[in-house]
């Protein structure tokens, strides 16, 4: 907005519809009982986009300590909410590769332990799912002996697929 169209405008047009409950509740605490207040709040540009702000608002008051209006410091944290959720999702998705490699590695332990090639490849699909976020995932391995690609495990798949495959 140009200066001219916010001189214009009250709180209430810019601010986030989710934010402005909250934004009045603590604007009436502080004209009713004097009480400064910390907010971590949006606006909204013209263009829809948000602006994340931290606010501390205090009271303004006359001689006779009567309080006549309010002052805010507003400190733009828009980039630091972005590194904030950034992290976030670096974090769930650390938390994913993890969990992947602990699968495998528990894979990989149990082909060791009981030499099961097929239970072994029916993990190996698991694991790739959930990996991958897919709903269905299969291995295929070429079988020498009949010249073709044959699955050899799967999950999610209905029969008529693997017939058609197999």
């Amino acid at each position: 907005y140009s200066k001219a169209e916010l001189l214009d405008m009250d709180v209430r047009a810019i601010t986030h519809p989710d934010d402005w409950s909250h934004n009045t509740e603590l604007y009436r605490g502080l004209f009713e009982t004097g009480e400064s207040f910390l907010i971590e709040k949006r606006y909204c540009r013209k263009d829809g986009s948000e602006v994340w702000v931290n606010m501390n608002v205090s009271p303004i008051r006359n001689r006779q300590d009567k309080i006549e209006g309010a002052v805010a410091v507003v400190i733009v944290v828009t980039r630091q909410k972005l590194a904030e959720k950034e992290l976030a999702t670096a974090k769930d998705r650390l938390a994913a590769d993890l969990d992947a490699m602990t699968r495998l590695e528990k894979i990989v332990a149990m082909f060791v332990r009981e030499g099961d090639l097929s239970a072994t490849l029916g993990e190996i699909v698991q694991a790739a799912i959930a990996v991958t976020g897919a709903a269905k995932g299969n291995i295929q391995l070429f079988d020498a002996r009949l010249g073709k690609l044959v699955i050899a495990a799967h999950y999610g798949f209905g029969q008529p697929f693997l017939d058609f495959w197999n």
